[in-house]
C-alpha cells in the first residue's frame, strides 16, 4: 500500500460548532471527538479516517492563543527517518 506523505492535519477554528457544521456538511460526513483529561486545553473533532486507506487524517482545532487564518493550519509529514528529508530540503536550500 502506498502511504500519503502527509500524516496529519490540523485546522484552527475560533467558532468550533460553525467550522463542525460547515465541513460535515460539505465533505458529508461526521466529525468525532477526539482527546480526553490529556487534551483539555485544546478542542479537537477529527475527520473520518482509516489506517487501512490511503489519505491523511487531521482535525479541526481550537485552542486559547491560536488564531484562525493565515498559518493557523498545521501539517505533520509523515517519514522513516527525519534526516533522509532533511538531507533533501538543505540541498534545495531549504531551510
Amino acid at each position: 500500500m502506498q502511504t500519503n506523505p502527509v500524516g496529519w492535519f490540523e485546522i484552527y477554528v475560533e467558532d468550533m460548532d460553525r467550522a463542525k457544521g460547515f465541513y460535515q456538511t460539505v465533505f458529508d460526513t461526521t466529525l468525532e471527538k477526539i482527546g480526553g483529561e490529556a487534551t483539555m486545553d485544546i478542542d479537537m473533532w477529527g475527520f473520518p479516517s482509516s489506517m487501512e486507506q490511503y489519505g491523511a487524517a487531521g482535525a479541526l482545532s481550537k485552542m486559547e492563543g491560536v488564531a484562525p487564518g493565515g498559518n493557523s493550519t498545521l501539517v505533520y509529514f509523515s517519514c522513516q527517518d527525519c534526516e533522509v528529508e532533511q538531507g533533501r530540503v538543505e540541498r534545495r536550500c531549504g531551510r
